[in-house]
């Protein structure tokens, strides 16, 4: 109930120290995210995707201040298609025209090629165009099953 009515909530310190014995938290600023997106394509040729970039970040982190000396696997949770005008403006420091056009304009810039289900995109027919308000959401899902 704090949740939802203060947007946060507590616990005592000793369950926090109990979580932390297995479990860190952190996370990658804006920045910081996109430096580590063109860090991993300048050092390794890889282009990865913002969230998988956050994911890199923290593990390097977590590296740094632990020290710990176990394996690590971050694992890529997305293309970089997927974000293409954050990860095209993560490498050249450029704003894409928009979201679409940042699909070849990262394309272009990396050599790695779109993935199939998103070439050609932005000549495709939008076939869904209705808007409901959440609280005709039941009605209009029964109304499509019919």
């Amino acid at each position: 109930s704090a949740l939802k009515s203060s947007g946060k909530y507590e616990v005592e310190n000793n369950i926090l120290d109990s979580i932390g014995k297995d479990f860190k938290g952190y996370y990658a600023s804006e920045d910081e995210t996109a430096q580590t997106i063109k860090e991993c394509y300048d050092k390794n040729s890889a282009l990865i995707d913002t969230h998988t970039a956050v994911g890199l970040y923290c593990a390097k982190r977590y590296i740094n201040e632990s020290d710990d000396k176990k394996p690590m696997i971050v694992a890529s949770t997305a293309s970089p298609y997927k974000f293409a005008a954050d990860v095209y403006s993560s490498l050249t420091a450029k704003k894409p025209s928009d979201g679409l056009a940042a699909l070849d304009m990262l394309s272009s810039e990396t050599n790695v090629d779109i993935p199939y289900p998103l070439v050609g995109i932005a000549d495709r027919k939008v076939r869904f165009t209705a808007v409901i308000d959440p609280s005709e959401m039941s009605e209009k899902i029964f109304e499509f099953a019919k």
